[in-house]
């Protein structure tokens, strides 16, 4: 036993010096605003975090532009269409939420037997173009001013 005093006192006593000095240092000091100990004081000049009195403008235009509707694409032709070339605005037409007309682009289309038509000159032009008698089924599509957009499937009934 007095071979672990020697040994190991000088570490004891050390290491008792150092906890009275942590306590001293972290429990006797005072500043000026009355806070007692080190972890008192600096926790007492540290800003708080202030929660619900700032407003965000990103969350708010965000949630504005979410209430708004996609637009909608109708078939909107006034008279009984017969084969030939008519205007694809005469007869698609699409409006975004303001109610303010949009312009419709042709995707595709395909004639009444199923077979898919090359539309990418009538598209460029606007233009859909009835061959035959029956049903033609279009592929169009609409984007509003918040890039919101509608792509759908139009069936249009054509007469002889």
């Amino acid at each position: 036993m007095e071979l672990v005093i020697k040994a190991y006192g000088k570490l004891m006593l050390e290491g008792l010096a150092v906890m009275l000095l942590v306590v001293l240092l972290f429990g006797q000091i005072e500043d000026a605003d009355g806070n007692r100990g080190i972890l008192r004081i600096i926790g007492a000049h540290l800003g708080t975090e202030q929660t619900g009195t700032v407003e965000y403008a990103d969350f708010q235009a965000y949630q504005s532009e979410g209430k708004k509707c996609a637009p909608i694409i109708s078939y909107t032709a006034s008279s009984v269409l017969y084969t030939g070339t008519y205007n694809l605005a005469d007869c698609i037409t699409a409006v975004d939420d303001a109610g303010a007309t949009l312009q419709v682009g042709l995707l595709g289309m395909w004639n009444p037997f199923g077979e898919e038509l090359d539309v990418t000159e009538q598209a460029e032009v606007g233009q859909m173009v009835f061959e035959y008698p029956g049903i033609y089924t279009a592929k169009v599509a609409a984007v509003d001013a918040g890039n919101k957009k509608t792509v759908c499937l139009i069936q249009i009934p054509v007469n002889k």
